[in-house]
């Protein structure tokens, strides 16, 4: 469940938080489940129970555990509204790279459309159907404003793609990673073809979503990022931005 903390220069408690936190987005901790117990868990992660303990504090008042006294330690069985946002901005705020990003991509929304083609309802189904035909109608209308449409629409539709899968923690995650990148996403839109591009590529991926095929699903999501990726690399290479952090 948990990694050995490594020691070095950054600080060993900052280093336990990020390790419980990211068992919690990566779904091995949920809600109402009880930690191992002290001297248990700074075994697992190779760390003093001093170390913990000032980790399990910063993590307690952020909401992200209860501490029960004589009953343990305990994820938050009704996390605040904001949790996931809290956890997610702490794993996106080092200067990570494009393919960093994109590769993490790829890794969630191909695993989200194959929810989404057991789990999304039809309701949800139109919803992704009606977010795709109603962008292209307002680019039909007002052209000269469709970078601002399409990026809203990327928004948008990754959004509730990501509602789709039925997993809550994957759509806190999108809201802030899709926030985080947004700027290198509406430059990508800059590449002539890039917007009609997505377009279609969205509408494959609602496709094969509405026909519950998860192989066709997952490799439009990937062919779709993919594509997505090495646009904004051009982008990038050829404004001088390599980091999308520093967008």
């Amino acid at each position: 469940m948990f990694k050995p903390i490594p020691k070095d220069p950054v600080s060993i408690h900052e280093k336990i938080v990020k390790e419980i936190q990211s068992s919690i987005l990566r779904g091995k901790l949920k809600p109402g489940d009880k930690l191992p117990s002290e001297r248990t868990l700074a075994e697992h992660l190779g760390v003093s129970r001093t170390s913990l303990r000032e980790a399990l504090k910063i993590l307690a008042a952020s909401g992200v555990v209860t501490i029960k006294q004589g009953q343990g330690i305990f994820v938050a069985e009704q996390p605040q509204p904001d949790i996931y946002k809290v956890l997610s901005n702490r794993v996106f705020t080092e200067d990570y790279s494009l393919e960093d990003l994109y590769d993490l991509r790829k890794v969630l929304e191909t695993q989200a459309v194959v929810w989404a083609v057991r789990r999304a309802s039809e309701q949800q189904l139109q919803q992704l159907k009606q977010i795709i035909a109603e962008t292209r109608q307002k680019i039909s209308e007002n052209p000269n404003n469709s970078i601002a449409i399409l990026t809203e629409h990327d928004t948008n539709f990754h959004n509730a793609l990501a509602e789709a899968s039925g997993n809550k923690v994957l759509v806190r995650v999108m809201q802030n990673l899709l926030d985080l990148i947004e700027e290198t996403r509406t430059r990508a839109f800059l590449i002539p073809g890039r917007g009609k591009k997505s377009l279609d590529d969205h509408q494959k991926i609602v496709d094969a979503i509405s026909s519950r095929d998860s192989d066709e699903a997952r490799q439009a999501m990937y062919y779709h990022l993919e594509s997505v990726a090495e646009d904004i690399r051009k982008v990038n290479e050829s404004t001088g931005f390599i980091n999308m952090n520093k967008t």
